[in-house]
């Protein structure tokens, strides 16, 4: 068993009025943090990030302050409930994405001003950062893309979309490496 889980749970169901807001995703966090809490006890330590919380400046924080702290042994698990999206990748990327679109994840402030989701390019980043301390990483995605196979048949009734409007052309996005708020 491990020997500490650092968490970074992050759900958002209130998006700004631009963007569908979504039902069941702080739920979501909920239900996972208590399962760690009930599972793990103090060995489990949590952030959340909900609704206006869940924004990009936090969401890269917390990866770096708080799962950054999971050594060899610990797990750090990084959950996001919300909006998935895609758009169109930048000409640069094409031989590292053939499918021609970049995916990501729709935070509280996506899309506000200059503000963009977390990319595709971006999240392996963050994920290689925590993993140079040596922990085992586990990533739950539930968003666009995500799937139905742990849906039952009566589950279908209740589906909604989480994928957002289609992000404007970002053919001329700068991306900055080694990542930045």
């Amino acid at each position: 068993m491990a020997q500490s889980i650092y968490a970074l749970l992050v759900g958002i169901n209130n998006y700004p009025s631009h963007i569908t807001d979504l039902a069941g995703c702080v739920n979501d966090v909920g239900n996972v943090r208590g399962y760690l809490r009930d599972t793990f006890g103090d060995s489990a330590h949590i952030v959340e990030l909900l609704d206006s919380d869940a924004n990009r400046e936090n969401v890269i924080r917390e990866f770096r302050d708080h799962l950054g702290k999971a050594q060899a042994g610990d797990v750090a698990l990084f959950q996001y409930a919300g909006h998935g999206a895609q758009w169109k990748s930048a000409p640069e990327f094409s031989s590292f994405n053939p499918s021609g679109w970049d995916e990501g994840l729709v935070l509280h402030d996506s899309r506000n001003g200059n503000n963009y989701d977390l990319a595709d390019k971006e999240l392996p980043i963050l994920l290689a950062e925590t993993a140079k301390n040596g922990p085992h990483i586990s990533v739950w995605m539930d968003c666009c893309h995500s799937g139905s196979a742990t849906r039952t048949a009566a589950d279908f009734s209740q589906l909604t979309k989480r994928q957002t409007h289609k992000h404007p052309p970002t053919n001329n996005r700068t991306y900055q490496f080694p990542l930045s708020v």
